[in-house]
């Protein structure tokens, strides 16, 4: 796990937000950067989703959309407000034109969900594309649904959340460790 970079920064700008967000500001909640651009349908298909985890986890959990434009006009915030208006996205929205939090996150495809630990860590990063459901959006084969759900993670290649922790070693051999991601109090 590497630490998260900030995402409070002068050349973004904001959305569906009074005031720009800080990791140190949202720390001891998780964070779900989802990277997205205004083209990619398969961004689109995602954003039901990111509602229901909005909706079921409003106190543990804070989206924010990190729109990485892939061509010119998607650079154009006005068409960005547009677009967030007709798919009712209200979550915060970084506009990111340079792509600057895209390559520092390294990103390579859209969508792309990144999760942030309550200690301003990112876990890890899951591209997808099709079909997915709440459940299939998965970071290092866990799901993020069960991962918020339960308030613990795996970093087993399967996403079974029992209660326990397993951490892959270097060795591939598996070895149980007990790791919380948020309080559920």
């Amino acid at each position: 796990m590497v630490r998260a970079p900030e995402i409070d920064r002068p050349d973004v700008e904001w959305l569906n937000t009074s005031s720009p967000l800080s990791l140190e500001a949202l720390r001891g909640r998780l964070v779900l950067l989802d990277f997205w651009t205004s083209g990619c349908i398969n961004c689109l298909h995602i954003v039901p989703l990111l509602h229901k985890l909005e909706q079921e986890f409003t106190d543990k959990l804070i989206i924010i959309g990190v729109h990485s434009p892939k061509f010119t006009r998607e650079r154009d915030l006005v068409q960005l407000k547009e677009t967030a208006k007709r798919y009712h996205i209200y979550h915060p929205i970084i506009q990111d034109p340079d792509r600057r939090l895209w390559d520092e996150y390294t990103i390579r495809a859209w969508p792309t969900v990144v999760l942030i630990l309550v200690t301003g860590f990112t876990l890890s990063k899951s591209q997808k594309q099709g079909n997915l459901t709440i459940q299939s959006i998965q970071l290092s084969g866990f799901s993020v649904y069960s991962a918020v759900k339960t308030g613990w993670f795996s970093l087993y290649s399967q996403s079974s959340l029992d209660g326990s922790r397993h951490k892959q070693s270097t060795n591939n051999r598996i070895q149980l460790r007990s790791e919380r991601i948020c309080d559920l109090e």
